[in-house]
């Protein structure tokens, strides 16, 4: 897997568990889609910690 096939991967993931932006079309160039993905991660919550 190439860096922006996981890229895509990761978006595609954030937005299946956000639904309100599962309706969100992800850019074609790379810019667009690193933006995304960062604002993706900017608006998710952490996880709690499992130990």
């Amino acid at each position: 897997m190439n860096q922006t096939e996981r890229r895509i991967y990761l978006i595609h993931e954030l937005l299946t568990e956000q639904p309100e932006y599962a309706r969100l079309q992800i850019p074609e160039e790379e810019d667009g889609q690193k933006r995304l993905l960062r604002s993706l991660f900017n608006i998710r919550m952490p996880l709690p910690r499992l130990h």
